[in-house]
């Protein structure tokens, strides 16, 4: 039997396995307006969109094949699927499948056409299925600082070597910025429609889990068997490094992408199930996530996705918690002091004993001295600096292992502005209109997105993400267009 087959048999059974566990972890969550049965619907609609999806992807064994059976699967779902429930089938679809780029060879003298990706061809789809009006509508501040983001990054993209090459990669980053954030600005109009996306983001990344938690005791990444099986000619599935004798858990994102991915399904999903009873269900689901977060023995997200994850419950009690949170931290110190153990601790925490730290220490210094000598528009060979040379690693790569500082060297700072803008003052202002408010529930499915956000905006300053093909940046992209839903709930 075909190695792609046997994934794809172990996907649908841990999937089956991990559905059973969603239907009893989210049998409490309601949505408002809506019958209890509602969130048990929709997420029946998600786990068989994935299932034909993750089919799709494993059993035609032809690329084009599968890119026009998953548009025409797009296609119908936006007609059947509720319009409200339609930005949780978005991030379903998306974390469905790895990036999958494939470069489409050209035809009457031209080598290639473009490169393409499972999140060039969702956001096409979503972008031709929609019939509800424009999508691309400029209303607030944050829709241009998307758009002007992608106008600096496209226009000097044209430095390419070839102005055709200019105008493929333009092409690719309008579907990486923009168009994920204006589809969900279009979906998520109120709380119902943010709490399905919640809801949506929470269950895909539960069959994530079981995914990766399989991979990594097996030592198997089940996705990786679709290179071979749709012929692919760009290395878009991460096969990770070991730790401790495991594979490092990833699935159709990264390790260090899977935890900070993960810690924000936690945060949602803790809002989500905020009142309900206590379940086996609800606890083996948080067991699971935690588990996943483990087994990516990613230390960085670790630290910073367990501190949101404080904030996040502290800020629940208000200023009070905040208080409590302080002086609990404080009291653990100077505990630590005491016992004599604080340095040692605190070099563990900082990962003083990691050399990876050493390199993205050495990175950022190389990489502002870089960003100073073209502040403005950056420039996209940096790699090929001298000072670049230093940071070549064995593989012989130069690693960005930075989203910011990767964004500000090849686009310059202007470009990192209006990213910086859209990712978190925009957010921050998000959460300070309604902590102002009087309504109790806006705070909390504000405060929800805040740390979600918070997280993502922390944790990308340890690992590059503003790819080609890239699954996890158009994710970004999708939830700071999700504020719109949160501001006008």
């Amino acid at each position: 039997m075909p190695n792609h087959i046997k994934a794809y048999i172990v996907l649908l059974a841990i999937g089956c396995m991990c559905y059973v566990l969603w239907v009893g972890a989210a049998k409490k969550i309601e949505i408002a307006n809506y019958g209890a049965g509602y969130v048990a619907k929709v997420g029946r609609q998600y786990f068989v969109a994935w299932v034909v999806l993750t089919s799709c992807a494993f059993l035609t064994s032809n690329y084009y094949i599968f890119a026009l059976l998953s548009f025409s699967l797009i296609y119908f779902l936006r007609k059947k699927i509720p319009i409200e429930a339609q930005g949780g089938l978005y991030l379903v679809l998306l974390l469905g499948l790895p990036s999958l780029s494939k470069t489409i060879p050209g035809f009457l003298g031209l080598q290639q056409l473009f490169q393409s990706s499972w999140p060039l061809i969702l956001g096409v789809a979503f972008v031709l299925a929609e019939r509800q009006g424009r999508i691309f509508k400029f209303t607030e501040k944050v829709d241009w600082a998307v758009f002007l983001f992608f106008a600096i990054v496209g226009i000097l993209l044209l430095r390419k070597s070839s102005f055709t090459d200019g105008l493929r990669y333009v092409f690719i980053y309008f579907n990486l910025i923009c168009v994920p954030y204006f589809i969900a600005k279009k979906i998520s109009k109120n709380a119902a429609s943010v709490r399905l996306i919640f809801i949506g983001y929470v269950f895909i990344m539960l069959i994530l889990a079981g995914a990766a938690v399989f991979a990594s005791l097996k030592h198997w990444n089940v996705y990786q068997s679709l290179d071979s099986a749709l012929a692919l000619n760009e290395r878009g599935i991460t096969g990770y490094k070991y730790r401790g004798g495991f594979l490092r858990a990833s699935t159709t994102l990264g390790a260090i992408h899977l935890a900070i991915a993960s810690f924000g399904a936690v945060i949602l999903y803790s809002y989500l199930s905020y009142g309900t009873r206590s379940s086996l269900y609800k606890k083996a689901a948080f067991f699971l996530f935690f588990l996943t977060i483990v087994l990516t023995f990613s230390r960085g997200p670790w630290l910073i996705g367990l501190g949101v994850l404080a904030l996040y419950f502290a800020m629940d009690r208000g200023s009070k918690g905040l208080i409590y949170l302080v002086i609990g931290l404080a009291a653990f110190a100077m505990l630590l002091s005491v016992s004599g153990v604080l340095g040692s601790v605190m070099d563990g925490l900082s990962l003083r004993d990691s050399g990876n730290v050493d390199y993205r220490q050495h990175l950022l210094e190389v990489g502002i001295s870089e960003i100073m000598k073209y502040p403005f528009f950056g420039r996209l060979d940096f790699r090929d600096a001298a000072a670049f040379k230093t940071l070549i690693q064995g593989e012989g790569i130069v690693d960005i292992v930075n989203t910011y500082l990767q964004i500000a060297l090849a686009y310059g700072v202007i470009a990192l502005g209006f990213f910086v803008y859209a990712l978190i003052v925009w957010p921050i202002s998000i959460y300070r209109k309604a902590a102002r408010s009087k309504d109790l529930q806006r705070q909390k499915i504000a405060r929800a997105y805040f740390c979600f956000m918070l997280c993502i905006a922390i944790s990308i300053f340890t690992v590059s993400s503003f790819n080609v093909g890239s699954v996890f940046f158009p994710l970004i992209m999708f939830w700071v267009g999700v504020g719109h839903g949160v501001e006008g709930y």
